[in-house]
Parts: C-alpha cells; sequence; structure tokens
C-alpha cells in the first residue's frame, strides 16, 4: 500500500521525507504542518481510483515516521511515551494531534484511534515501571558496592 501512495508522488520525492518535511515532529513541527497534512490526504484521496491504497500507504508512512521518532534512543528500543508524543501532541498551538487529523481526513477511524491509543498507554505504563525498576536496582547494586 505505501508503493500506491509513492506512485502518485512526483518521482524525485522521498515518501518518508516527504511526509517528515510536512508533519516534522514534537518540538520540530512545521508552522502550517496541519494544512499541509490536510493537503496530503486530499492529495491521497483523490489519487485512489488511479492508485488504490494510497490511503493506506499514506497511513502506513506516518506510522513508520512515529516509530521512528519512538526508536531514537541509545538503545534503539521503542518509547511508548515517545510514540504517544508525536501522534497525540497538537502539530502547533492551537491545532489538532496528528491522530485528529488522520481521523478527520479518514486514514484512521474512531476505532483504530481508541485500540491505538489503548496500546499507547499501556506500553508507556510498563514503560514507567521498567525505569522504575532500573533506577531501583542501580540504587541497591550502588549501596551493596
Amino acid at each position: 500500500e505505501q508503493d500506491a501512495f509513492v506512485s502518485h508522488l512526483d518521482e524525485k520525492l522521498n515518501p518518508a521525507k516527504h511526509v517528515g518535511s510536512v508533519i516534522g515532529s514534537p518540538g520540530n513541527r512545521p508552522k502550517q504542518g496541519t494544512r499541509g497534512l490536510r493537503t496530503m490526504i486530499t492529495n491521497a484521496k483523490n489519487a485512489e481510483a488511479k492508485h488504490p491504497g494510497a490511503m493506506n500507504g499514506l497511513r502506513d508512512v506516518i506510522l513508520d515516521r512515529a516509530f521512528s521518532f519512538a526508536s531514537k534512543n541509545q538503545k534503539n528500543e521503542l518509547s511508548f511515551k515517545a510514540f504517544g508524543r508525536f501522534l497525540n501532541e497538537p502539530m502547533t498551538r492551537g491545532q489538532p494531534s496528528l491522530l485528529s487529523v488522520m481521523r478527520e481526513g479518514g486514514l484512521l477511524d474512531d476505532a483504530s484511534i481508541l485500540r491505538l491509543n489503548k496500546i499507547i498507554d499501556e506500553g508507556s505504563k510498563q514503560e514507567t515501571l521498567l525505569t522504575a525498576e532500573k533506577q531501583l536496582l542501580y540504587s541497591v547494586w550502588w549501596v551493596l558496592d
């Protein structure tokens, strides 16, 4: 499906870089990111007839960007907190989140967003517990050393 999205783009564009330049990442979002994403969604909708799967391809590229952002740590592990920030923080002040724009544009439905946010919430809780556990183990090791 990413191929369908790619096939409707200009040949010179790298889809991941193009989407990345439009939506940015938390703390580094373009001022017109919301408008740019809405335009990309409209273009993907218009391309569906000629390139079936373009909408799903755009959705997949956006989620890939979120995973990439959330995996940029020292151990290359997924941070559910960072993944949630990428998708749920407002694009810019006073603007909707990426997930809200994706829902509005038909890339994701309410049930998918609900399930995705449930996974993010549960993963974030586990991430917090694991961090606390590591700190406790380090403290005990330091005291015993």
